[in-house]
């Protein structure tokens, strides 16, 4: 099931798109991604059956997805070899679609679909080759082109070709002749496709005795009337017509399904029967993942999968566990659906110590997602999504390595690490934030950051650099941002002014460049003896570093030594001055 290949990582867009919608598919699975016993009861019986709907319907838009990526990939004109190994894993996805992910009555449709997809025939070529003869119904090969089209359930094709056929002749040269053919069109546009079993009886009956009829009636063509009662004994549903007339087993199982009894419930029985008179062709690998589906050999049909697209394979074989259809090979779960004690310790050790098939196969592709930049969303969705403890630490380890390039991809990582309870990982993000932003010169937020991390040294150290910065420069720091906080008649346009409001630790810690900021302005604005007052009360704040109280007390030298202009500093404020000096002395 897990062969060794060489990892290769595809980055198209139409690739990551498809991978995305898959993903969105599965996490919309809720816990209905979990397979839950059958029991006893109305309530779980009506849940089953809403799990029962909403696993066929996943599987559904998975096919959509799969056909969409083909034919973008078509109109891209891609290799045909990735091409052809899509269309592989479409054929095989149709027929598990068809026989466990669908209504009962839906079933001879999705097995008619499958069957024209996968081998369509009639060809082409064959079909023109009848239909423009000049009478179409004396072709060697138009019977056996009808039966085909019949046993494929492609019924309506078949009474378009017979109407088409010009036996319209016939009514003036053999009557018994052309009423035959009437009867075949008629049998064929009237076909009761999901009908009621009473209505499917009284059509079935009408074929048998249209066949009867086939065998009394005289006419001058025998060959075409041997012909007409082979097409009417397969609508009659006679096995053996229908298993002799067909060419491969699984044009013969559509023709059981239609013509026999449409039951679901019979379709191991017909693909017993079709088996002892067709074999498989081994060397077709949707076909032969086909048989390992209608066997149940489901390890078989995701290796097949595998063997062709590994990220497919991995999300089918989620939808598979939640069916219950890989109970016998889930051998660290109970009866339930847990984890059993028994293979917890496993769990413990990483991401691929399990004996659970999806998860092994979601995990290795959540780290092939990990390795594409546009898709490691979906990788850490989907450990998110695990039950295995293991994928928890995973995250952890690497989320805090993820190159954070915008709010929202911080914003994202942020909310996994809430939703896994991971505060720890979160106050790394944080500072990881924070030193981003500081190095695109966003002190602000940097700030802040910083402080939702918890980091309030980080936080007291910058903002007294900050402090030393506008001191060194002889004025306030040449950020506008940081100067509009700390000053409301700057307005800054764009900015909503609720973003530029602080918390109360960054308040406290920005309020001495705050003083500082204003000390600047009311100096610049001529007030010098407030401007005093303020740079008074920073020499007295009894935490100031002191590399800084030489800088600071140089600000002051001016009203001291030049006394310009005259009497700003009085005596008052100069012994102060001077008990500052002796205090920061004595320290």
């Amino acid at each position: 099931l897990y062969p060794a290949t060489i990892p290769q990582f595809d980055s198209s867009p139409l690739y990551t798109d498809y991978i995305s919608s898959l993903y969105s598919i599965y996490e919309a699975l809720g816990d209905e991604r979990y397979y839950s016993v059958a029991t006893i009861g109305l309530i779980k019986k009506n849940a089953q059956k809403e799990q029962t709907e909403v696993l066929n319907k996943a599987m559904s838009l998975t096919i959509k997805e799969l056909e969409l990526y083909i034919e973008r990939k078509q109109d891209q004109e891609d290799s045909d070899a990735s091409i052809f190994e899509l269309e592989e894993c479409l054929f095989i996805l149709n027929c598990l679609k068809a026989v466990y992910f669908a209504e009962d009555y839906e079933v001879p449709t999705l097995l008619s679909n499958w069957v024209n997809r996968a081998d369509p025939q009639p060809s082409l070529e064959l079909s023109e080759s009848i239909m423009n003869s000049a009478k179409p119904y004396e072709h060697p090969f138009f019977w056996k082109f009808v039966n085909q089209l019949v046993l494929r359930g492609l019924y309506q094709n078949a009474s378009e070709a017979i109407k088409s056929s010009n036996y319209q002749d016939l009514s003036k040269t053999d009557i018994n002749l052309f009423n035959l053919f009437t009867d075949a069109e008629n049998l064929l546009r009237n076909y009761p496709n999901q009908a009621s079993p009473d209505i499917f009886k009284q059509w079935k009956k009408a074929a048998a005795t249209a066949a009867s009829n086939a065998s009394i009636r005289n006419s001058n063509n025998t060959e075409l009337t041997k012909s007409i009662k082979t097409l009417f004994s397969i609508l009659a549903g006679n096995k053996s017509a229908i298993l002799d007339s067909s060419d491969t087993w699984y044009e013969a199982l559509v023709g059981l399904i239609y013509y026999h009894i449409p039951s679901a419930e019979l379709l191991n029985e017909y693909f017993q029967d079709v088996l002892q008179h067709h074999q498989p062709d081994r060397t077709v690998v949707w076909e032969v993942a086909s048989v390992d589906i209608f066997e149940g050999n489901f390890l078989q049909v995701l290796r097949s999968l595998s063997s062709f697209n590994t990220a497919t394979a991995a999300y089918v074989s989620a939808l598979c566990e939640a069916k219950g259809l890989l109970r016998g090979y889930s051998l660290d779960e109970d009866e339930n659906g847990k984890i059993s004690s028994t293979f917890a310790s496993l769990l413990d050790q990483d991401l691929f110590s399990t004996r659970n098939v999806s998860e092994f196969l979601l995990h290795g592709h959540a780290l092939d997602c990990l390795a594409v930049e546009a898709l490691i969303p979906v990788g850490i969705g989907l450990l998110a999504l695990s039950r295995n403890p293991t994928a928890r630490s995973v995250i952890a380890e690497y989320v805090p390595k993820y190159n954070f390039k915008t709010n929202d991809d911080i914003e994202w990582a942020l909310t996994i690490c809430a939703s896994l309870k991971l505060p720890q990982i979160a106050h790394v993000i944080f500072r990881i934030a924070a030193q981003r932003s500081l190095s695109n010169g966003l002190l602000l937020e940097a700030l802040t950051l910083f402080a939702r991390a918890g980091e309030i040294e980080f936080v007291k150290h910058h903002c007294w650099l900050i402090f030393e910065s506008s001191l060194i420069r002889g004025e306030p720091i040449d950020d506008i941002i940081i100067n509009a906080v700390v000053d409301d008649s700057i307005v800054i346009q764009d900015i909503d002014p609720e973003t530029l409001k602080l918390s109360p630790v960054l308040r406290q810690l920005l309020a001495p460049y705050a003083i500082l900021y204003q000390f600047w302005k009311l100096k610049k604005e001529g007030s010098l003896n407030l401007a005093l007052n303020r740079l008074i009360s920073l020499l007295k704040f009894p935490h100031l570093p002191p590399r800084l109280f030489g800088l600071l007390i140089s600000q002051i030298l001016p009203f001291i030594i030049f006394l310009t202009p005259p009497k700003v500093l009085s005596k008052n404020e100069l012994l102060t001055v001077v008990k500052i000096l002796d205090e920061f002395d004595e320290q």
